[in-house]
């Protein structure tokens, strides 16, 4: 099992996202574009840390329990997309994304849940920082930046301003890769604390 938790998008925002997909994947070099039910914001990337070691069965227990040990004490937040990027930060690009912001909420949720899991199924943690994103394609043969540019210029001007919605809970997906990519299998929702406006 490769398993990661992330954030689900809504239907309606999956769609305008796929409009964008289509627009400049027309005018724009080879890519790998992602499937609109693939879309998502990835927390944390477990990989097949709960098959590798031990009883699976009882460290997937444990793991859904930790996760919903965090999600008790965050409250749910507004998560906005906008500002489309490029990874890595210099030379030719591999990934394309549209980044996501979500305060102080968002920083502290993904810093729990790594914590947890990690200490749950005895991983290290991500040395590299955590960069909120929608992950749009992977450039196959990888990118020049000049057609990075193309990319973020056309996918700015789409969206014109950031688009958000109401993050209510975290789900844990099971990633089974195929010929033709990733397919994304859910395995447990876990729901965020009330918001604090809401029992005012």
């Amino acid at each position: 099992m490769r398993l990661f938790v992330a954030i689900e998008l809504p239907d309606t925002l999956r769609d305008l996202l796929a409009r964008r997909t289509d627009a400049v994947a027309r005018v724009l070099p080879p890519a790998r574009w992602v499937e609109r039910q693939s879309m998502h914001v990835t927390l944390v990337f477990l990989g097949d840390a709960v098959t590798r070691f031990g009883d699976a069965a009882s460290r997937l227990e444990a793991l859904v329990d930790a996760i919903d040990r965090v999600c008790a004490q965050i409250p749910a937040f507004r998560l906005e997309l906008g500002g489309a990027g490029g990874f890595p930060p210099r030379g030719k690009v591999r990934v394309l994304w549209l980044g996501a912001k979500g305060g102080e909420t968002l920083l502290t949720l993904q810093r729990s849940l790594e914590t947890a899991v990690c200490e749950t199924l005895g991983l290290d943690p991500e040395k590299r920082a955590f960069h909120p994103h929608v992950t749009m394609a992977r450039a196959k043969p990888p990118w020049p930046r000049s057609a990075l540019g193309r990319f973020v210029d056309i996918v700015d001007a789409g969206l014109e301003r950031p688009v958000g919605f109401e993050v209510d809970r975290v789900t844990l997906f099971e990633s089974r890769l195929r010929p033709s990519g990733a397919e994304y299998n859910i395995c447990t929702q876990h729901s965020l604390a009330v918001p604090v406006e809401a029992t005012a």
